[in-house]
């Protein structure tokens, strides 16, 4: 039996903080509530019930009565459902509009992908924001289309969190790189909490799946108009004495299916055959997919170039794409000051690496791979990281 206090909606809370009296009114707006949707589809309704299951007990989360209806009524004119649906998804996100709407395209394509159902208008219903809706939702210059996109881009990037120097202007100048390439799909490796927090408020155009909660992390990232999520899970590494894992993201571009897979390998020399473990494990379980996926796997491998055995039908995208010595090293202590403890020994590694098995029938073609952060933060001496970002660009055959 469900609790009837936390079935009050915030606009109701905020009449109580005003002592009115609330027994009617409160009768009323549930009955409301639920009437209002009877006119959308069960995917509606169900999601309503479902928050009412789910709401927050925490009134220092609510807005004042005023600001509550505005954001309902902007909610409900951007995604042209109702008001009663606009407050099921703002309480569940403490009143946060971009991430109440996010969340709202997010469970919507994933209900379409699962029974095809029409639209909220009865129209043929597609996986992509409408341009009205991007604008709104994102700001000016966010551009959008109802065809699926041609190319796929994925940024893959140690971000160098557990060192504290400079990280809140270095985590800026990462997020700048990725509002100016607007990759699809990111595979971020040393993420902190802090730095999390802030490329999530910054970035909310981007879904974003964390490997962890606590110390460091890996994080996948979705660009939510372009690429949609499908599932994720997390696996970790039997043999680890850092705390590492295998964040393995299902998702797809229309018709292509993708297993994205991100992870930080063993660091150091010494932790070579815990590292040739791990990697053996994260191969397993790309070979585990079936055909229809095309596989991306990548991040911070650590690897050196005698620790790399690839299973059949996997490649080496820098190798794939002509093995640029521009590209060679993703973690060059000769160009990168980030650290200066190496004395006249310059290491150079490929450390960060990205591999593809393709399907069947292929759908996915490598076309450029490349290096980024060269730049230095402004007023200061650091690089965005000790490590250089990885890019790699996809054609995409959707006729498949």
């Amino acid at each position: 039996m469900l609790k009837a206090f936390p079935l009050l909606n915030p606009i109701t809370f905020a009449l109580i903080r005003d002592n009115i009296d609330f027994v009617y009114f409160f009768n009323r707006i549930l009955f409301k509530r639920v009437s209002q949707v009877t006119s959308t589809s069960l995917f509606y309704k169900r999601l309503i019930f479902t928050s009412f299951r789910r709401m927050s007990d925490d009134e220092s989360k609510i807005p004042d009565r005023d600001t509550c209806q505005k954001l309902t009524e902007d909610f409900a004119e951007i995604t042209k459902t109702n008001e009663a649906l606009a407050q099921t998804f703002l309480q569940d996100h403490e009143w946060d509009l971009q991430k109440s709407i996010s969340a709202f395209y997010e469970a919507l394509s994933k209900e379409q992908n699962n029974s095809k159902p029409s639209s909220v208008n009865g129209s043929n219903s597609t996986d992509f924001y409408d341009p009205v809706t991007v604008q709104k939702l994102f700001g000016e210059g966010k551009t959008v289309t109802t065809e699926p996109p041609p190319h796929l881009k994925l940024l893959s990037w140690n971000l160098d969190g557990l060192d504290d120097k400079n990280l809140e202007r270095r985590t800026k100048a990462v997020i700048e790189t990725i509002i100016k390439l607007e990759p699809d799909v990111v595979f971020f490796q040393e993420v902190v909490p802090t730095s999390a927090t802030l490329i999530e408020s910054e970035l909310p155009e981007y879904k974003c799946i964390k490997g962890g909660e606590e110390n460091y992390f890996t994080m996948t990232m979705l660009r939510v108009f372009t690429i949609f999520y499908d599932k994720h899970q997390i696996i970790d590494y039997p043999h680890t004495m850092m705390g590492r894992n295998l964040l393995v993201t299902e998702a797809h571009v229309s018709k292509v299916k993708f297993q994205l897979l991100n992870t930080h390998l063993e660091s150091t020399a010494d932790h070579s055959e815990t590292r040739k473990r791990q990697l053996k494990a994260a191969f397993d379980t790309c070979l585990r997919f079936s055909d229809n996926y095309t596989v991306i796997f990548g991040g911070d491998l650590n690897l050196r170039d005698g620790e790399a055995e690839l299973p059949c039908n996997f490649y080496d995208l820098w190798e794939y794409c002509g093995s640029s010595p521009q590209f060679r090293y993703t973690w060059d202590m000769k160009m990168n000051t980030n650290h200066l403890n190496f004395g006249k020994f310059k290491p150079r590694c490929r450390f960060d690496r990205v591999y593809i098995r393709f399907s069947r029938p292929k759908q996915v073609k490598p076309k450029h791979f490349a290096l980024t952060g060269f730049q230095k933060v402004p007023n200061t001496q650091s690089f965005p990281s000790d490590h250089w970002g990885v890019v790699a660009i996809f054609d995409l055959n959707h006729s498949e």
